[in-house]
């Protein structure tokens, strides 16, 4: 079997925040993410699931040890990161389609192409009949549809969703996972899903990395294997999603 080739790799993180003066929140901690895989950081509250992903975009510095991402990542505008807040993400004086057009512009798309790829997501995310509109007048799972389809206009090469889908109906998060699956296969992005929900999980990731304690590690790290569309009720499923249902029994998440 063909080795994944990794588009990050973690080795011997260290970090502390400042003026800590409790034991390191990471410590020789090592972590390998394929290239073109989703994969889900799960934990629960305080994990450290978020603080890893603000060390993978770069906005804390770590203390010791490394992160390298794959040189074709390695540009900022390559991996990019989206949280909860939609707002964030967006330009409220810009309509839905302007929002998504807008970093086309800036990396000098022609107007056939950004028309094309504009007119892609507008549909994926199912914003086709919202494209006038501002954000403040649109709802807030289509707001965090088009913080995420603004985000990967440009096809960034790795997209970290940090509890993205958290305050979000079953609905639009399954609508949401839906087209950033269609999304993925398109562009073969890597998808770095953070998250405390089992059932976003199963729904999506290839692979899934548990945190927990601190100093931070990995609790469990489980491949799940299964094909789409994922079927809730079948026994692939159920046996896929058991050894991270055994860490929720214990507590750990």
């Amino acid at each position: 079997m063909t080795q994944a080739i990794s588009a990050v790799t973690i080795h011997d993180l260290r970090f502390s925040y400042e003026n800590a003066t409790e034991k390191p929140f990471y410590d020789n901690f090592n972590l390998s993410i394929a290239a073109g895989s989703v994969v889900a950081i799960m934990g629960g509250s305080g994990s450290g699931k978020s603080t890893l992903a603000k060390l993978l975009v770069r906005d804390y510095p770590l203390t010791a040890g490394a992160i390298s991402w794959r040189e074709d990542f390695s540009a900022p505008h390559e991996v990019i990161y989206t949280d909860q807040h939609p707002l964030n993400s967006v330009f409220p004086w810009q309509s839905v389609r302007e929002n998504i057009e807008w970093p086309l512009r800036c990396r000098n798309w022609s107007s056939t192409e950004r028309k094309s790829r504009v007119e892609r997501l507008l549909e994926l995310f199912g914003l086709a009949g919202r494209a006038t509109a501002f954000p403040r007048a649109v709802s807030g799972g289509e707001l965090q549809r088009l913080a995420i389809a603004r985000c990967i206009s440009w096809r960034p090469r790795c997209l970290i969703l940090d509890e993205s889908l958290s305050a979000l109906d079953r609905n639009t998060r399954a609508g949401i996972i839906e087209a950033l699956r269609t999304i993925r296969d398109e562009d073969e992005m890597t998808i770095i899903l953070i998250t405390h929900y089992l059932t976003d999980v199963m729904a999506f990731a290839n692979r899934c990395v548990a945190l927990g304690e601190r100093p931070v590690r990995i609790l469990g790290d489980f491949p799940i294997s299964l094909p789409f569309p994922r079927d809730e009720n079948s026994a692939a499923y159920q046996t896929a999603q058991e050894p991270l249902i055994e860490i929720l029994r214990h507590g750990h998440l």
